[in-house]
């Protein structure tokens, strides 16, 4: 089961799709869908995968584009794709430092699709957005 608001964690390199987003990430039920990021994210993302990615993994198209590092120098560090419970432990821990620990990887999703919604003030496109079928679900 996905951990809701975690598809993009699954997401692999050959979804980052130039300066739109990303394209065909494996989301809930087994379906597929788009996700659109700002420009900004995307160059971000493509240095990422280019500067960070590349130095600790062979990229192919279906390496992950995110991975979790744990574990102390003297054992040894695992390192493995990133998977929901993590997203769960790094939203707990940001959420303290920035005053907010009861902090859910859903309460970004909400948060995005609140600032769209504000910022377009189109129900339609935060339906979309979210992949909703019906917009009274949003």
């Amino acid at each position: 089961m996905q951990v809701p608001g975690t598809a993009i964690m699954d997401a692999l390199v050959e979804a980052a799709n130039g300066t739109w987003g990303l394209r065909g990430v494996k989301v809930k039920g087994g379906k597929t869908r788009d996700i659109p990021l700002p420009a900004a994210v995307m160059t971000c993302l493509q240095a990422y995968v280019e500067r960070v990615l590349a130095r600790a993994e062979t990229v192919r198209p279906e390496t992950p584009l995110f991975w979790s590092t744990w574990g102390r120098r003297v054992v040894g560090k695992t390192r493995a794709p990133m998977i929901g419970k993590y997203i769960w432990r790094l939203c707990k821990v940001y959420g303290r430092i920035i005053g907010y620990p009861e902090l859910k990887p859903h309460d970004l999703r909400h948060g995005v699709a609140m600032e769209v919604l504000e910022q377009h003030d189109d129900l339609e496109q935060v339906r979309a957005l979210l992949g909703h079928q019906r917009t009274d679900t949003t």
